[in-house]
């Protein structure tokens, strides 16, 4: 289990990247701006009304407290990335933990579980759904009311394969960021060291050139007291 430093350790999550996305979504000061609509959103994949064909709109990554955007706000963004990795702790989960501190992803589990419920209890009414002698009027009535149920039931099962579709999508995303950023990293480290390798081979000939000189010196002033003797 993982939790966040900046919350005082309070939440939970099952994964990094759960509490690295929570970190950045509630503590970044950033959002992602739709070019469309101008709405706010914690995630540049976020789908919502402008978004067409599976296709999201244009994004642009904005300081929440000034709505600034740029190469500088995005250093920051990035900036404000890498030390994430230096906030998120690991943790241990604790039997009597409240309610508030549970981790997300039970939170999600019990939200399953009063779906799968009421699904069940759905499906127990339609089995025991008996017809008595009626009138066609309350034949047809109870007719509608097991096509509205039914249809509740469709509707409620597209919704939770669009979640766990979306869900999966974002943890893709997540994955990839974490690459690109590990490969960014990686390109930082072999750039610094390059340039403190050229520093050092510069100051070694720096070195050099100084001795030279120095010793150059020096047998000029050897030869300037040799002279007076000779003569």
């Amino acid at each position: 289990m993982f939790s966040c430093g900046l919350c005082s350790n309070t939440y939970r999550f099952r994964a990094r990247y759960l509490a690295k996305r929570h970190m950045l979504e509630q503590h970044s000061g950033f959002a992602w701006q739709c070019q469309g609509c101008k709405g706010l959103f914690n995630r540049s994949t976020s789908k919502h009304a402008c978004s067409k064909d599976g296709r999201l709109p244009p994004m642009v990554l904005v300081r929440r407290s000034n709505m600034e955007s740029g190469q500088k706000v995005e250093e920051e963004y990035n900036s404000f990335l890498r030390s994430t990795s230096s906030l998120i702790t690991t943790v241990s989960g604790e039997k009597d933990q409240s309610k508030a501190n549970r981790s997300i992803s039970h939170q999600k589990t019990m939200k399953r579980k009063i779906e799968d419920s009421r699904k069940v209890q759905i499906d127990t009414k339609l089995k025991e759904f008996k017809i008595p002698k009626m009138t066609q009027g309350m034949q047809e009535k109870e007719r509608q009311e097991v096509e509205r149920l039914e249809s509740e039931e469709r509707e409620r099962a597209k919704e939770q394969l669009e979640r766990e579709q979306q869900e999966k999508e974002e943890e893709r995303l997540e994955k990839e960021r974490q690459e690109k950023e590990r490969q960014e990293e990686e390109r930082l480290k072999s750039k610094e060291h390059e340039k403190a390798k050229e520093e050092k081979l510069e100051r070694e000939k720096r070195e050099k050139e100084e001795e030279r000189q120095e010793k150059k010196e020096q047998e000029d002033r050897e030869e300037r007291k040799e002279r007076p003797q000779d003569g």
